[in-house]
């Protein structure tokens, strides 16, 4: 059941633009309690290690998990990071600003003889503000409350 559950996650991390092996591993660290070595993911998932390395540098980049060393143990080590959901969070927030801010500023920018560029730009910019708005919300709602 978990094998599938973390296959199951890297079809759902491509749906969401991440490599396949970043959303099997964010499956892995999931089920995982204990701090897990690219060793140990390598066998777990049945991939290169150099594809193990280069999605656990991405997936700890986004904030979602940490490097941590283990007492007399020269390995790296990975784990959930507590709050994994809030750096995704304001990584999109973030993207939704600048969207927004750059339309509404090319939006300025138009003449009125573009009203339909205009129009389609205002209202591309309006859904951004709103998803924006909806993240702000979301952040709200789960700051500080990390996940066991």
């Amino acid at each position: 059941m978990l094998d599938d559950f973390v296959e199951q996650m890297g079809i759902l991390g491509e749906d969401g633009k991440l490599p396949r092996i970043a959303g099997r591993l964010f499956g892995v660290f999931l089920v995982e309690t204990k701090p897990v070595s690219l060793g140990e993911l390598t066998d777990r998932l049945k991939v290169s290690k150099a594809s193990i390395s280069t999605n656990t540098r991405l997936l700890a980049a986004a904030g979602v998990i940490e490097r941590v060393s283990l007492p007399g143990d020269r390995q790296d080590y990975y784990r959930l990071a507590n709050v994994p959901l809030e750096p995704m969070l304001q990584d999109m927030l973030q993207q939704a600003t600048r969207t927004t801010e750059f339309l509404r500023a090319t939006e300025a920018k138009l003449s009125d003889r573009c009203a339909i560029v205009k129009l389609r730009l205002g209202r591309i910019a309006a859904f951004h503000q709103a998803a924006a708005e909806a993240l702000r919300a979301v952040i709200g709602k789960f700051r500080g409350k990390p996940i066991p």
